[in-house]
This record gives C-alpha cells, sequence and structure tokens, in this order.
C-alpha cells in the first residue's frame, strides 16, 4: 500500500511539474512575440539575453534578444545605482530616462516622469506620475532641442578650456544653459512669440527673461554653478560657433 501511495505521489509531482514546464513555455514564447506573459523584474533582467536574433519590430525589450532591437530607435532597461530606468538614447548620444519605481511601472503600476526630461530637475511641478504605455510614448515623442546636435564639439572645446564636468553632466548643464539663455540672447519675449505676455517658457521650455543677466543667473542658480563654470560653457559654445563661421567665410573666398 505505501508503495502504491508513493508511485501515485510521483506521478501527481510529475505531472505538475510537466504543468509547469509547459506553462513556462508559453509564457517564454508570448514573451518572445511581445513582451507580454512574465513580470519584469530584476531576476528576469539579469538573464537578457534570453532569445538568439533580432527583436520583434517594436518589441519592448530588445535587450532580451542578442542581436538586439530592429528598430533603429527604441526604449531599453537598464539599472542605475538604486533606480531601474526606462530610457532613449536620442542622435545626439544623450540618453533620456523615466524612473519606472523599481519595476512597478512594467507591472501595471505607475513611474514617474520628468516633463522635461531632465532627471536631475527636482522641481515637483514638472514630475507626472505616468503608466508604461504613456512612459514608452514620451520617451521616443521627445525631441531634443536643435542646439544640442553639435554638443561633441561644444564638449570637446569646453574640456580645452579646462572644464572638470564629464560629458554627461556638461550635457545637462549645456540643455539648461540653452533653455535659459537662448530667447534673450536673441531677444525673444512671450508676445514676440506669440503667446501671452506672463507666459515664462514657450512650448519647449526655453523662457523667457528680462535681460541677458537675469537669464545667466537663473540658470547659474538653476544648475548650481558658479561665474566660471557659466563662462566655460558659454565660450565652449561661442567658439565652435566662430569656429563655423570662419570655416564658412574662408570657403566663400576660396
Amino acid at each position: 500500500a505505501k508503495t502504491k501511495k508513493k508511485s501515485a505521489r510521483k506521478q501527481r509531482e510529475k505531472k505538475n511539474d510537466e504543468a509547469e514546464w509547459r506553462t513556462f513555455i508559453v509564457a517564454l514564447e508570448q514573451f518572445k512575440k511581445d513582451g507580454t506573459g512574465s513580470r519584469i523584474e530584476d531576476q528576469l533582467l539579469k538573464e537578457f539575453p534570453l532569445f538568439h536574433g533580432k527583436a520583434p519590430g517594436g518589441h519592448p525589450y530588445p535587450q532580451a534578444f542578442t542581436e538586439g532591437a530592429t528598430d533603429n530607435e527604441y526604449c531599453y532597461i537598464e539599472r542605475v545605482d538604486d533606480l531601474v530606468l526606462l530610457r532613449r538614447k536620442l542622435p545626439s548620444s544623450r540618453i533620456i530616462s523615466i524612473d519606472t519605481c523599481d519595476f512597478a511601472m512594467l507591472n501595471g503600476g505607475t513611474g514617474i516622469a520628468h516633463l522635461n526630461m531632465n532627471i536631475g530637475d527636482k522641481r515637483v511641478e514638472i514630475l507626472k506620475s505616468v503608466k508604461e504605455a504613456e512612459a514608452r510614448k514620451m520617451l521616443m515623442d521627445f525631441e531634443e532641442i536643435s542646439e544640442m546636435r553639435a554638443a561633441p564639439e561644444f564638449f570637446a572645446m569646453y574640456k580645452s578650456l579646462g572644464g572638470s564636468a564629464d560629458e554627461v553632466e556638461y550635457r545637462r548643464r549645456l540643455e539648461s544653459f540653452f533653455l535659459h539663455t537662448l530667447m534673450s540672447v536673441l531677444g525673444y519675449d512671450a508676445e514676440i512669440c506669440g503667446l501671452p505676455p506672463t507666459a515664462t517658457q514657450d512650448g519647449k521650455g526655453y523662457r523667457f527673461y528680462a535681460s541677458r543677466s537675469e537669464a545667466q543667473r537663473a540658470f547659474m542658480e538653476a544648475e548650481q554653478v558658479e561665474y566660471d563654470e557659466f563662462r566655460r560653457i558659454f565660450d565652449s559654445v561661442d567658439m565652435v560657433h566662430m569656429e563655423h563661421t570662419f570655416h564658412i567665410l574662408v570657403k566663400r573666398m576660396g
């Protein structure tokens, strides 16, 4: 009788194991197809890549494939210190991120997005609670300000001027520099841009100030830098523009 009971128990355990394996295979195939079917957590992330070849177009987790994304631009997950971030690399090589709140956003919950895509900006008014679909759309719809396209040249000039910030920090400050100072340099105010006179910035986040000096002070306060650093950033842009202008003139004269 004991032998029969033991044999029956083994058969049940075998059936349970087979059922669990079938469930696992179905979930794995579903995840391979469209990224659903499994909770996203550290344990799964550590197992990437799971599949050979390229990810299907639009797959939410291209890191799960040995050859990565099919698309040129895509979102991906990365743990940075204590944060689990959904990220996208822009054409300029800048990386923008949304906090998944330790995977919660990727499993039906919400994450925290910075509306200006500056994760270092701590102002409460630019934070937004977002679901995964909205977060991915925000990242993919984000357009970098055109002034950042020459960021590699600006950074090289900045370092030649004795700048101590690394490239990531420099790019963050550079974008803030443009957003704070460009309108005052061009002489634009809210009314010229077709906005109410009380508007403090335009739709892309460029700020309006009464003067260049006010814009400069606002930038320095926002980034917590001294005048010498402001000047290095200013000169890194100005000197590259001067070089470009010089080369254009030389070509025309030639």
